[in-house]
């Protein structure tokens, strides 16, 4: 297998997503500190492909495509209890498809203010021959209910060029999101409110006159990714270059 994304679970404990060589057949790979066995376990199924991990407690959310006929594909998002998966070696998940959105890139989950309930945001792209591709899906998991409820919202914007959602992140007080202007060389980045009010409070468009993003004719190769450093300071990761020079960016 090869890995694509790894994740902490635990001091102790490394959660990675992982696919086997050659063929889209995606599933999830461990590591224990003092340990030097990998444990791998696959899906059951070899048609979803898995961009993103998140834990929150002992439940791993996770998204990405599912295969639904030849190439066309809608988003998912799927849960597993970790302690099974740590314990057993094996695991049972739910899924549930998004008929929204062709693909989701990123997620975060999280408890809503003063309330049981789970929150999970996910960010992805519905056809790139939409004029605005760019997608928020809300999940709510109401007192670990074995069902949930999903919204989908078009990001709001007036650019030209198509909004392409790339990541998320999870911040002390609000979700931050970051999505490429394709095919030019700027992004923005967005906050969200943690409740389920989906009014973009910020945003802030970036641009880069001197500097080339890495791009292909796919709007979704070369992707952008956006991480908290400390409470008031974010990075975002860029593939560019300066003329001949490839470099990786990193704004903070």
């Amino acid at each position: 297998a090869t890995a694509q994304k790894i994740k902490v679970f635990n001091q102790d404990t490394l959660i990675g997503i992982t696919k086997k060589v050659g063929v889209d057949h995606y599933g999830f790979t461990m590591f224990q500190n003092g340990n030097n066995t990998e444990y791998v376990t696959l899906l059951d199924t070899p048609d979803i492909i898995i961009s993103d991990v998140t834990f929150l407690d002992d439940t791993a959310y996770f998204c990405g495509k599912r295969l639904i006929s030849q190439n066309t594909y809608i988003g998912v998002i799927g849960r597993f209890s970790v302690r099974d998966f740590i314990n057993n070696g094996n695991f049972n998940y739910e899924l549930l498809n998004i008929n929204q959105v062709e693909n989701l890139t990123g997620l975060v989950a999280y408890y809503k203010p003063n309330s049981p309930t789970v929150f999970v945001k996910a960010i992805g792209n519905t056809s790139f021959s939409s004029q605005n591709p760019g997608r928020i899906i809300q999940l709510d998991f109401y007192n670990n209910s074995p069902t949930a409820n999903y919204r989908c919202y078009t990001c709001s914007t007036n650019i030209n060029g198509k909004e392409i959602m790339h990541d998320i992140c999870l911040l002390e007080d609000k979700i931050a999101t970051v999505s490429r202007i394709y095919p030019d060389d700027q992004y923005i980045v967005r906050y969200y409110p943690l409740d389920n009010n989906f009014t973009n409070t910020f945003s802030c468009m970036y641009n880069f006159q001197n500097i080339t993003f890495n791009t292909t004719s796919h709007p979704y190769d070369y992707p952008l990714h956006i991480a908290k450093i400390t409470k008031d300071v974010l990075a975002v990761g860029v593939s560019a270059k300066s003329g001949s020079f490839n470099f990786s960016m990193l704004n903070l």
